[in-house]
């Protein structure tokens, strides 16, 4: 959250469509995020063909300090709506608030975290889940679109995406989308929960980046349909040879002639195509 990233007085709002009769697993909101292993989540838990879990349809206010979590509220298997407004105050005095359309569901009075990164839950979601109207209020600020805050969370295997200090070249900040756990990560998974994304960062961990898909490519950048893919000699990026046509040793394009579509790859990762 850039310059407010240290208040305790704020609220993070979003309207959720969980996509109900899906095999998902987490629908809610992260905030205060520092690592993997440090962050507070409201999720609504195994709300999808999971009825056999004792954890069906719980709604979980947690707070994960070095990997472990503690649940500070919860409501028992609760039955949310097709779509739902759920939104998180916090507040220097009065700690976390949770409410669900408006009605207050869980709290946390002792706790006051500064809202550091905020986030989109997607944990082992299979589709169809989608967030809209994302927004974030901070006392002393004018009410902001999460756009140019916006992480985007999964754990285990946590994507996150940040805004760099350079700019591109339509003058806007490069947003980059961070890979940040080791092992293979199809891009199809992730490509429709991000939008004007400049770059992706590889290099936190050994990651064999797959199913590139030249449409994922033009959904998740800006206008320029450009990827630049960041990595080192222990990454490796898969693509299909009927999509893609190599134009020198780092730049690759779509196949599709009437597409403008290009991939710039480090030279230093393994390109198998």
């Amino acid at each position: 959250m850039g310059e407010h990233a240290s208040s305790r007085d704020y609220a993070i709002s979003a309207d959720v469509s969980p996509f109900l009769s899906g095999w998902n697993n987490n629908a809610g909101l992260t905030f205060s995020y520092e690592d993997h292993e440090n962050y507070y989540m409201v999720k609504w838990d195994d709300y999808g063909q999971y009825a056999s879990r004792s954890s069906h349809k719980d709604l979980l206010l947690v707070k994960v300090v070095d990997g472990v979590e503690v649940v500070l509220d919860k409501v028992d298997h609760i039955d949310l709506p097709n779509v739902f407004k759920l939104e998180v105050g916090a507040s220097a005095t009065d700690g976390i608030t949770v409410s669900i359309d408006g009605t207050e569901m869980l709290h946390a009075p002792q706790e006051h975290p500064a809202i550091g990164i905020i986030g989109l839950n997607t944990e082992d979601n299979d589709s169809g889940i989608t967030y809209d109207n994302v927004e974030v209020r901070v006392e002393g600020a004018d009410s902001t679109s999460a756009d140019s805050a916006l992480a985007v969370v999964e754990h285990p295997g946590l994507t996150t995406v940040t805004e760099s200090g350079s700019l591109d070249t339509d003058g806007t900040p490069i947003r980059i989308l961070s890979l940040n756990d080791s092992g293979t990560v199809d891009l199809s998974d992730v490509a429709s929960l991000v939008s004007d994304i400049d770059e992706i960062s590889l290099s936190n961990g050994a990651i064999d980046l797959t199913n590139i898909e030249v449409s994922d490519v033009i959904s998740m950048s800006d206008d320029d349909n450009t990827l630049v893919i960041h990595g080192e000699s222990d990454d490796s990026v898969t693509l299909d040879a009927n999509e893609w046509v190599q134009l020198d040793p780092t730049q690759y394009q779509s196949s599709d002639s009437t597409l403008n579509v290009l991939l710039q790859i480090d030279d230093a990762v393994d390109v198998i195509i």
